[in-house]
């Protein structure tokens, strides 16, 4: 059964995700990149989307993991990180933009995706990844929004990138120090670079 698999995050043993939820939300190729989440109905602000659900690991199994180019690992703690690369987790499938939507809250030790602004119906669902500068060139957007800065960071570094693509087009053998957000965050494949967690609970 479902919920005798350990370390298991977000459910419970006769359910995944909430009847509401699958009524709220549907999958479909994404202008952003591949498969993404839109919204099926019109969401207030505040609204708890989706939970990013997962395999609880501690951070030597995170290391390990994200060692193996996986991108779905988000910091959960001190101890221990969220590993959402499982075949129920739909919110796996949100994509990033510049100009989100939405944002990952930590809350009671559950990553949700909470709706940031009022979304419409037909709306794809996004949050800010919120990568640090290391290694970020490998990382590009392609989100489109009037606010994309070209490459997935968090939006505390959005001025910093600007003036490093400014002064690259003037100077292309200039490399700045790279900067570390002192957020909660998802980790990503060079095990350094991490996802924001927005969060009112930490």
């Amino acid at each position: 059964m479902l919920g005798d698999e350990p370390n298991r995050v977000g459910m419970t043993t006769d359910r995944i995700i909430d009847i509401d939820t699958l009524d709220t939300l549907v999958f479909k190729p994404s202008y952003i990149h591949g498969m993404g989440m839109f919204a099926s109905r019109d969401l207030k602000r505040g609204t708890m989307v989706i939970e990013y659900l997962g395999q609880k690991i501690d951070k030597r199994e995170s290391l390990r993991r994200c060692e193996e180019n996986n991108f779905y690992i988000f910091a959960l703690d001190d101890l221990h990180d969220l590993d959402g690369d499982v075949g129920w987790n739909p919110a796996k499938f949100i994509n990033h933009s510049c100009s989100p939507n939405c944002e990952a809250e930590l809350i009671d030790g559950h990553v949700w995706i909470v709706a940031r602004r009022d979304i419409h119906i037909g709306e794809e669902i996004t949050f800010n990844y919120g990568y640090d500068l290391g290694s970020y060139q490998e990382h590009p957007c392609r989100c489109g929004s009037a606010e994309c800065v070209g490459y997935i960071v968090a939006e505390e570094f959005f001025e910093i990138v600007r003036e490093r693509t400014a002064r690259l087009a003037r100077e292309p053998n200039d490399h700045a120090a790279c900067a570390v957000s002192s957020r909660p965050r998802k980790v990503v494949n060079n095990c350094s670079v991490v996802n924001g967690l927005a969060r009112n609970t930490v």
